[in-house]
């Protein structure tokens, strides 16, 4: 059976893909300049206490999400 060696990047992506906004959503003294790549309470439990309402949404809308493929005519 094949795997895949990716060392976490597809969550990841997954992750950046379905909560961009709420990763960089207006959060007071997370973003300091221009060029940051993530907030810098990305790897703190403080990620998710600031954004609690905003996660949880998106947690529920994933969960409720179709896995039917469908296709325009």
């Amino acid at each position: 059976m094949p795997g895949l060696h990716a060392e976490g990047s597809v969550v990841s992506n997954l992750f950046a893909l379905l909560c961009w906004d709420v990763m960089f959503m207006d959060v007071v003294d997370v973003f300091h300049g221009p060029y940051q790549t993530c907030p810098l309470d990305m790897a703190t439990t403080d990620f998710y206490t600031s954004r609690t309402h905003a996660v949880d949404s998106r947690l529920a809308w994933i969960q409720q999400a179709s896995t039917q493929v469908t296709t325009g005519t």
